[in-house]
């Protein structure tokens, strides 16, 4: 059986819980550096971060012909294109701040769809380049382990009252995890949601130690 925990963990290059601040399995296994080329913004080292790689070009999430209308979320949501290839890519209606996303092949042969045996939520602040390769990284890394996730993607624009709308659908969805993607995120979770029941793993953020968001 795969460990998303573990797997979770090996996405991350920062990697610091700030949600359940209890000791545990969890926690032990989120407090991990990894090795893969997902950006930081922080030019503090990392032991074993691995040396920089040139990001793989990204672009915008859904393919988009002369009859079509970008999707609601293209402004703020991008991803490489090969990320379809193992994930659907879905709006949100009425919500151009949220992205669905599930993993292709979670239906039975009679086209019934399969309840995804993890539920993950990530916290945007605002676009970043950054974020798009650090997310074609997560679902590429979820799919290669075949990880039976379902995604959704929050932008909360740095938005108090949005955020907080966030989290309330985090725990109504009884969401494994929140990534929280960027320092704004983590920063913003640390104030707003330390202590909270579901854990909490940074993404592309700055050192949380010298930002002392660590116990």
């Amino acid at each position: 059986m795969i460990d998303l925990r573990r797997t979770i963990a090996g996405v991350s290059l920062s990697a610091i819980l700030v949600g359940a601040m209890a000791p545990g399995a969890l926690a032990q296994d989120t407090l991990l550096s990894s090795t893969t080329n997902v950006p930081q913004t922080s030019s503090s080292s990392h032991v074993g971060a691995p040396a920089a790689v040139k990001p793989k070009p990204v672009v915008v999430a859904s393919r988009v012909t002369e009859t079509q209308a970008k999707p609601a979320f293209a402004s703020w949501f991008r991803y490489r294109e090969s990320v379809t290839e193992n994930w659907y890519v879905q709006e949100v209606e009425d919500d151009a701040n949220k992205v669905l996303i599930r993993i292709r092949g979670n239906e039975t042969p009679e086209g019934v769809k399969v309840e995804p045996r993890y539920r993950v939520v990530v916290l945007y602040p605002r676009p970043s380049s950054a974020y798009d390769t650090a997310i074609s990284t997560i679902l590429t890394m979820f799919a290669e382990r075949d990880i039976q996730a379902e995604v959704t993607v929050i932008n909360f624009q740095r938005k108090d009252e949005l955020g907080k709308e966030a989290i309330a659908v985090a725990e109504r969805e009884n969401a494994d995890l929140i990534y929280a993607m960027g320092s704004q995120s983590t920063a913003w979770l640390w104030k707003n949601y330390r202590g909270g029941k579901i854990p909490v793993i940074s993404v592309t953020s700055k050192d949380p130690v010298i930002l002392g968001q660590t116990d």
